[in-house]
């Protein structure tokens, strides 16, 4: 099963790395260059237009190249941009285990860790109402009983005056 990570950090992969020191960092690309015809491109480097924003000239001028390859660079990139996610996640589930003795593998979701710690810390010895099927099916037929009883003294009312 495929988890994204984003349902337990919900930062971007730069930022997370940035806040964690992660020291892995992503490569510029241009995300904006690759289309179905020039999946195998090898040539100058793309204009600096097809970058982030974030790519200045300086930036730009330093990394270019004259036999630059999209596939060998989509490659590296995707090899540091996993690598730094993996870094990322080792450190969020050391820290989780180290200081809240819990298992990050335990969880899908950053609400279902947090409910997994409450229940584990902060509940005690009192239990939550257990919500059922039954419960849900008994909720409902009080609301409609109650919709009916509305509808009942709303037509009295009107049959009355």
């Amino acid at each position: 099963m495929l988890v994204d990570s984003y349902n337990l950090l919900s930062n971007s992969l730069d930022k997370l790395a940035k806040d964690l020191d992660v020291d892995t960092f992503k490569r510029n690309i241009p995300l904006s260059f690759p289309n179905l015809f020039n999946l195998d491109y090898v040539g100058p480097m793309p204009e600096i237009s097809y970058y982030n924003s974030n790519v200045t000239t300086k930036l730009y001028d330093s990394l270019y190249q004259e036999k630059w390859s999209l596939r060998d660079e989509t490659l590296k990139y995707l090899d540091k941009d996993l690598s730094a996610l993996l870094e990322i996640l080792n450190e969020f589930q050391d820290d989780l285990f180290i200081n809240h003795n819990l298992e990050l593998t335990s969880s899908l979701t950053i609400s279902n860790l947090a409910l997994t710690k409450f229940l584990k810390y902060y509940l005690n010895e009192s239990k939550l109402p257990l919500i059922t099927k039954s419960s849900i099916y008994e909720f409902v037929l009080m609301l409609i009983m109650e919709e009916e009883l509305k509808f009942l003294i709303h037509m009295v009312k009107i049959l009355i005056f």
